[in-house]
């Protein structure tokens, strides 16, 4: 895709298409830079805590958008964990609990986050004990 350019309150870009092809597009008002993310460093079997995530604009706050997230995570055997999934990060940001089984293995858990509109990705880690 090209630059983008603003004109008399018109924002317009080249794009091509093949027959049949669509595309979709995320514009928002300033650029996506990167993905935040919050969690406990250390949690506690038969207990609960939160993972924050925050997808972040050029101006360092969350993008005034809805966008798309892949949120994957493995125990510390590798096996993947019930948070995995997708989800919509309203405004930019999404909190989600994290829930330790008295059954799950202790051990150093890993989170990975991708915002499907573009691109960015961010891991995570944290420990059960």
């Amino acid at each position: 895709m090209s630059k983008a350019s603003w004109k008399k309150g018109i924002l317009s870009f080249k794009a091509s298409f093949e027959g049949g092809q669509g595309r979709l597009y995320l514009i928002t008002e300033r650029p996506l830079r990167r993905i935040k993310m919050q969690v406990s460093k250390n949690m506690e079997r038969n207990s609960s805590g939160e993972l924050k995530i925050s997808v972040l604009d050029s101006s360092g706050k969350p993008a005034n958008a809805v966008l798309p997230l892949q949120i994957s995570g493995q125990d510390s055997a590798g096996a993947d964990i019930e948070i995995s999934g997708y989800y919509a990060a309203v405004n930019g940001e999404l909190t989600l609990p994290i829930d330790i089984a008295p059954n799950d293995l202790p051990g150093k858990w890993q989170l990975q986050v991708k915002d499907l509109a573009s691109g960015l990705k961010a891991k995570a880690s944290f420990k059960v004990r």
